[in-house]
This record gives C-alpha cells, structure tokens and sequence, in this order.
C-alpha cells in the first residue's frame, strides 16, 4: 500500500509608481522607520486561500515542503459542486496537509450586507457547522467575509455563531493601493472580526509586491500581514498566482529568521504579546503505559520479500530513492535504511501497516481518544528528520494527521521523541515512523509507543457548584447555577428528569430540528465563584482536567467558555465526543492553557444535530 503525504530588488515601476511610493514616505511616516540596532521585529504571515477552488491542491506541496502551514477558507455548500472548486477528496487532502486551518465563508459566498438576518446568520453558521462535522472544532474557528462585505450587525452576528475572528480584503496598505492604511495588522488585533489586510494576491502581483508587505511591517515593528490568495496555476485567472512565484516567496519567508507563518486559527489563539518563557518548576512526572508493537524492533521478515513484517514503506512528491533492509541496526541484526539520491518534493518513511489494528488482528498499534501518546525511535541520519503519524477513525478510515517537530541529523545512533497532542474523538488506531524530506540517508530501528497521562489533578473545592444537578430551590425546573444555552437555528425541550448517573436527578435534553448552532447545558455565565457568583473559579495560563458522564443516542460536543479580566464572557473551545452510548460514559477533556487574564470557565455537553443527551455529575480540576 502507497502512502501519499503532501507536505515549509523590486523591478523598476512606471514613474507614476514611483512617485506614490515616494508621497508614502513623505505623507505616512508610520510606514517607514531607520533601522535600529539589535534584532528585527518579529512579523506572523498568514497565508490564506479563499472559496475552495480546485486549483489550490497545488498549494499544498509547495506549503508544506517548506513547512509552512496555509487558512483555507471554505464555501461549504460549493464543495463538489463542479470542477472549479474542490472536492471532498481535495479538501481532505488540504485538510490533512501538516498544520492547514479550514474556515468558514458562508454556504454559498453569499454577501451576507445583502440578505435578511435570519439568512445571514444561516449562511455562516450552517457553514460552520458543516465545516466542523468534516474536520472537528478547529474549522469553526476563522471567518473570511465572501467579497469583503460586512458590517456591525454582519460582525455581530458572525461572532454569535462561534467564530473567533473574521477576515475582510482590505485595510492594510500597499505598494500601490490603501496608502493611508496601517502597515500590517496589529497584535492582538484592534477588532478580531474586521482583520485588516493588504489587497488580494493577482495576476499582477509580483515578488517584490508580496515581499514589500513583510518589509513594511518590519519597519514599523513588526505586526502580521495576512495574504488573501484565491487560485494558483490557472492560465488567464485575474486572481492566480503562478506556482513559481509563490515558491519563491516562500523560499524568501523561510529565509527571514524574523517571520513566523502561522494559521489565522493559530495567531488569534495565541497571548499577545508572547508570555515569558515559564519558570522552571519540580513537575510531577507523566504516567507511561507502554503500548505493544509488532516487530518493533524490524527483526522479522518471515516472507523474506525484503520489507521488515508488518511495516511499509510509503512516499510523496517528486524524489527518487532506494530502500534497503540492513544489518546496521541499533539492537539485534535488522533496521530499514533509505536514502533519496534525487529530491524536487516531498518524503520517504516506513510505518506499521496501516490496516484494522492489533485489537482486530492487525499490525497498526490499537489507540483510544482519551490519551496523547509518546511516541519514540532510534535513528541515524546524514539530514534532520520528522514524526509522522496517521490515524484510523471510527468508521475504518486512515487519515495524514501530523508531522512533529524536526530532530536533527545524527551521525551515531540517537534516540527521536515526540509526544503528541490530544488524538481527535473516534481515533481507533495510530501509524507512525519517522521520515526524511530531502537528499540524504535514514536508517530507523527500535520504535515504542506509550500512553501518557496526567498527573493526577487536585481537586478544587465547590469547583462545580451543584455539580450533580440535585439542587432547584427555586423549584423552577432548572438545576441551581445552570444555564440552559445555545445559539443558531434549532428547536430543542430540556427537562429536569429522575435519570441520573448519581444521586436523583439529570438534565435530559432533546433536539427535535436544527439547521444550525447547538444547545448545551453550562454552570451560569456569571461574576464567577470569587464574586459572589456560580461559574467555577480559574486561573490564566493553567489545563484544566473537565468531565461530565452523559448518555445519548447521537455524537455529543463538550463546549468551554472563559470569563477575562475585564468580566466579558468569550468562547474558549469545542470539542466533539462519541459514539453514542446508551450506559452511562465519561466525557473528559484537558483543556489547552487557559487565556491571558482569565478569571472563571464554565464548560457542558450539548448537542450539535437532532437527538437526546442526558447529563449529569460534572467536574473540573486544574492539572498539576
């Protein structure tokens, strides 16, 4: 079996150019500033793609060679519609590409200042709901505004349905249009959902345009500068950039040791500016639980085809390369030796078979949701090289999920360790092995794989008030401190009901139609436990351990809010579970680092599609 990865001076003007530029310096100071001693600002780039267009599979390969990571923003309801957009197959494969951010732009590419609310708010929440049943939490992030159109009821609305920014087409200026604009987005940004950027990448944009955004930024002390691109490699297109240009822009961004390029997704949820790097402090260590692997070691070859037993070799892009079954090994008599003699794309790797898993007779290490997993290999290497993992989903589906961090080339053997973040729900099985993405030799023996959990947390007291739902002294058929939410379009029932994991009562909630949005059951969105109120108190910078036993007869989404230092409530994350489960189950989640300034969470199951869900004892605990 295949395996197929797709993986990181301005020419003269006409006078007239010239002499705007020129009225830039005089007129706009802000725009240009004397260097200065000691290092560059840092500038974040994000590079976006819009609309889902077929031509954008091309972008992947160039992206993802040089590591670096691109924001797709989708039209949902155009996916496969025709030739000119991409299909499920296409986006899956962007989706898969190492670090890439899928967004929301509506349905249909609808203007969203031209229609009712009502259509409005179902053009971008049907869409974001969609997104997320594709590919998880992390696609209902980021908003791009089909034409740039919005306004303050449009932004208001986008916010409502769940999104943490929005992206317009214009506001930052550059070499030719917006003069009075700023130099690049600020961070954080002044207003999350009216990101500014520079004019959309065409047909006539050259190196030196796209060059002259970083350099202006870096001028004015950094910032980001977000790239609106729509196709690549279309003959004629007023909106293509052509494959080369774009990988010498790349080539130019990986150079800069100030740039950083990340996914909108990514900066919006990052501390602006940067926390200090943490203290050091005694850290409890995690609990390992190792994970048997078959012929680990590469020892067997029992059919004698050459290729160690229950392991392949797999490859993509362009690159010509040769594979050996070697004696040089780190223990026993067998290891697996490649070495590319040709590289224009792409890489090499050997992996566990990826089939059914060990719990089904298979070779693929067998692997839950509720884990991350260590990961480690012996290696030597004359170039550095990566982790890759591949993971199977409930319905027998292998998928590219993640590239890790680069080691590097070592001439004696040397031990490659990663540790993964939290495997998406469903996840049934893991492949992994390590790959080698340019001319060089790799030899790989020796893997494990480990289950790692946290250290066991301490426990907050009266973290969850009435936590088991039996309190409802008001006799108002809602528990005491809870909150019966949601958003969209839907029609749903909750119900206090004699059904519960302990004690006498749970909360049953039924979602009878829904064209978007969700429901949920939440701890009030209030001042929070240190002021008198109910949500549990929290401290920035802190994962907190959070469950809730539940049963229900559809997939269910855990859903977390956080309250910051000035008492406005936002949303933190959304993260899906299931399968459904008739018998009382555990949902439990460690969150990421809580916000900058957060004073209170609150956080419940809910629903995202019809269907029932019953609800009952919830925790949370920050994790030592």
């Amino acid at each position: 079996m295949s395996l197929h990865l797709i993986h990181r001076r301005r020419p003269t003007r006409s006078l007239a150019v010239l002499v705007a530029l020129a009225l830039v310096t005089v007129a706009l100071p802000s725009l240009v500033r004397s260097a200065s001693a000691g290092p560059k600002p840092t500038v974040y780039v994000s590079l976006t793609w819009d609309d889902g267009r077929a031509s954008q599979s091309r972008s992947v390969e160039i992206q993802q060679s040089r590591q670096m990571p691109a924001t797709y923003y989708i039209n949902s309801g155009l996916i496969g519609s025709s030739g000119y957009y991409l299909d499920r197959a296409g986006l899956d494969s962007i989706a898969g590409g190492m670090g890439n951010e899928i967004g929301g732009h509506t349905v249909d590419h609808a203007d969203l200042t031209s229609l009712p609310s009502g259509a409005a708010q179902t053009e971008v929440c049907t869409d974001r709901s969609t997104l997320m049943s594709w590919y998880g939490p992390d696609a209902g992030r980021s908003f791009a505004y089909p034409y740039g159109a919005t306004n303050a009821d449009v932004e208001r609305m986008v916010q409502s349905c769940g999104y943490t920014s929005a992206r317009g087409v214009t506001g930052v200026a550059s070499a030719t249009s917006c003069l009075s604009c700023p130099p690049a987005e600020s961070l954080p940004a002044i207003d999350p959902y009216r990101l500014v950027v520079p004019t959309s990448v065409g047909a006539t944009t050259t190196l030196a345009d796209l060059q002259f955004q970083v350099d202006q930024a870096s001028a004015n002390g950094g910032g980001w500068v977000i790239y609106t691109l729509h196709d690549i490699g279309v003959t004629g297109g007023l909106w293509n950039i052509d494959p080369t240009l774009y990988a010498q822009f790349l080539d130019w961004l990986a150079a800069r040791s100030d740039v950083q390029v990340r996914t909108v997704g990514d900066i919006m949820s990052q501390n602006w500016p940067p926390p200090p790097a943490p203290v050091t402090a005694p850290q409890t260590a995690p609990i390992l639980t190792p994970i048997p692997m078959r012929n680990a070691d590469l020892e067997a070859d029992v059919d004698r085809n050459g290729v160690s037993d229950c392991w392949q070799r797999g490859s993509s892009g362009t690159n010509t390369a040769s594979w050996t079954r070697t004696t040089d090994a780190h223990s026993g008599t067998g290891a697996e030796q490649v070495t590319i003699s040709a590289h224009t794309s792409g890489d090499r790797k050997i992996v566990p078979v990826l089939d059914a898993g060990t719990a089904n007779g298979g070779c693929a290490p067998s692997i839950d949701d509720a884990h991350t997993y260590r990961l480690s290999a012996w290696y030597r290497s004359t170039i550095p090289v990566n982790f890759v993992t591949f993971l199977r989903d409930g319905s027998g589906t292998w998928k590219y999920w993640r590239t890790g961090p680069s080691t590097p080339a070592a001439a004696t053997w040397s031990v490659a360790t990663w540790d993964t973040p939290n495997v998406p729900a469903g996840t049934t099985a893991i492949s992994f092995g390590l790959l080698i993405a340019g001319v060089g030799t790799l030899i790989t023996d020796d893997s494990t794989l480990a289950s790692l959990a946290p250290a066991t947390p301490t426990i907050i007291d009266r973290a969850v008030l009435n936590s088991s739902l039996e309190t409802d002294l008001n006799s108002d058929g809602v528990p005491d401190c809870w909150f019966r939410g949601g958003y969209g379009i839907n029609n749903a029932t909750f119900t206090r009901v004699a059904d519960a994991h302990s004690g006498f009562w749970g909360e049953k909630l039924v979602v009878s139609s829904i064209s978007s949005g969700d429901r949920k059951l939440l701890p009030s969105l209030d001042a929070g436990q240190a002021n008198g109120g109910c949500a549990p108190t929290a401290r920035e910078n802190t994962r907190y351990q959070l469950g809730v036993w539940y049963r229900a007869d559809t997939n269910v989404q855990l859903t977390a809010y956080y309250r910051d230092a000035s008492g406005t409530w936002r949303w933190w994350f959304a993260t899906p579970f299931g399968p459904s489960t008739v018998n009382w189950t555990l949902a439990s989640k460690v969150t990421p680092l809580t916000p900058a300034g957060t004073t209170a969470i609150t956080f419940g199951l809910g629903l995202a599609t019809t269907g029932t869900l019953i609800t009952d004892d919830y925790a949370a605990a920050p994790v030592s």
